[in-house]
């Protein structure tokens, strides 16, 4: 195990490299680019606290920061939902 993280450590550098190229390949053609990334989670929590809030009468006793609440269970959902899908490709594609 300290093996691995010796190895981890002398390799940061690429580590770093191999994250910066990741991220310009999943944005290079979006308009709005890296900015997407903070603006689609956040325009999903306003409408889905609209909608639970307001359209449905959500009681307000039970949650009091509904809005937060909600944010952190799908950024939690969309974080293993994206692992599980990008796993799922890589094994497909490395068949």
């Amino acid at each position: 195990m300290k093996k691995y993280f010796k190895n981890f450590y002398k390799y940061r550098f690429l580590f770093t490299e191999i994250v910066r190229k990741n991220i310009k390949l999943q944005y290079r053609n979006s308009v709005l680019g890296m900015f997407w990334t903070f603006l689609q989670p956040l325009l999903t929590m306003i409408v889905l606290a609209f909608i639970f809030g307001n359209i449905f009468g959500r009681d307000e006793s039970k949650v009091l920061n509904y809005p937060v609440y909600l944010l952190c269970g799908r950024l939690l959902y969309e974080f293993y939902s994206q692992a599980t899908k990008r796993a799922m490709r890589s094994i497909r594609n490395s068949a």
